[in-house]
Order: structure tokens, then C-alpha cells, then sequence
């Protein structure tokens, strides 16, 4: 007879292995990016990050928000903005995401959450393409403005620098 703790025990590690089974990436596809000799990316730093919100009898409604993304493993240093006049780049029916200057940084910016989704891709030159993504959820600290750059009233806030790494690598999503 197996012990209870035994039957549990497995149990999780088939839960763990199924779970990892639906974000592993192809051998092949790997060993063709290795062979490229290129850097994957796997931390990133987010400075500066500053968002702009206009107090609610404002005639300048556009909020706006931006940091500067910096990957030191692959060299990538890029501003970021999100604003009235930003366009969405991505697959149709994903959640938006939101071009950096370097048009191999993406992000998506889930206001309700304050959680950050930085999307990085691997090897961009190779193909298959690859994707690298890890979050953040600053936490901000807002000043009251009477007048940021003749915008009117509003809430300008900002947060110090955040790390973290890569948490996926997947294929880039098809449109």
C-alpha cells in the first residue's frame, strides 16, 4: 500500500509537469537561437517612470505615461511613452500593446492593477521569433500640480527604478 504523502506528492508533480509542459519551447527552435549566438534576454530595469493625470474639471484630459526601459545582457536602452496619440502594434484580439522607441521593446500597462508588462524580443534577427516577458507593479508617489507645461491641474507621479527578470519566453503571437 503507498502512503498517503506519496499519492500526494505525486499528484503535485504531475499538476508541476502538465504546467510546464504548456510553456516549454521547441528543442529545435531553441537550438537554432543558440546557435545565433545572440544574448536572451533575462532582467530588465525600468527607470524614471512618471505618469501624468489631469484633476477632473480639466479641459487637457490626456493622461500620459512614461519610463525608460534599459536590458544591460543585450544592450537594449529605449524611452517608452503612452499617450493620446500612441498606436497599439500587436496581434488583433490580444491585449494591447504599446510600442517603445526600439521597435524590438514592447509593453502593456494595466491601469487598474498598476501592473507593468514588458515584452522583449529574443534574437530578433533569427527566426522562429521569439519573446521575453516579465512584470512589474510599481507602487507611485503623486504631487499635486497646478499647471505641468500649461496642461492645467492634475496629478504628475512617479517611481524609483524597478528590476526583474524575464518570466516567459514564448513565440512571438501571429497575427
Amino acid at each position: 500500500m503507498v502512503p498517503q504523502f506519496v499519492v500526494a506528492l505525486m499528484a503535485a508533480a504531475v499538476s508541476v509537469m502538465a504546467e510546464l509542459n504548456t510553456h516549454l519551447v521547441p528543442l529545435a527552435a531553441l537550438k537554432k537561437l543558440n546557435d545565433a549566438q545572440c544574448s536572451f534576454p533575462s532582467s530588465f530595469t525600468i527607470n524614471d517612470f512618471k505618469f501624468w493625470k489631469p484633476d477632473s474639471g480639466n479641459t487637457d484630459d490626456e493622461v500620459f505615461y512614461d519610463f525608460n526601459y534599459v536590458d544591460a545582457l543585450t544592450n537594449v536602452i529605449t524611452p517608452c511613452h503612452l499617450n493620446g496619440s500612441s498606436q497599439p502594434n500587436g496581434p488583433a484580439g490580444l491585449t494591447a500593446r504599446w510600442p517603445c522607441d526600439n521597435k524590438w521593446v514592447q509593453f502593456i500597462w494595466k491601469e487598474d492593477t498598476n501592473r507593468l508588462t514588458l515584452i522583449e524580443q529574443a534574437c530578433p534577427t533569427e527566426e522562429p521569433g521569439f519573446e521575453a516577458s516579465g512584470n512589474i507593479t510599481p507602487t507611485f508617489s503623486c504631487t499635486e500640480e497646478p499647471d505641468l507645461g500649461g496642461r492645467g491641474p492634475g496629478q504628475l507621479c512617479s517611481t524609483p527604478s524597478y528590476s526583474a527578470n524575464f518570466t516567459s519566453l514564448e513565440p512571438i503571437p501571429m497575427d
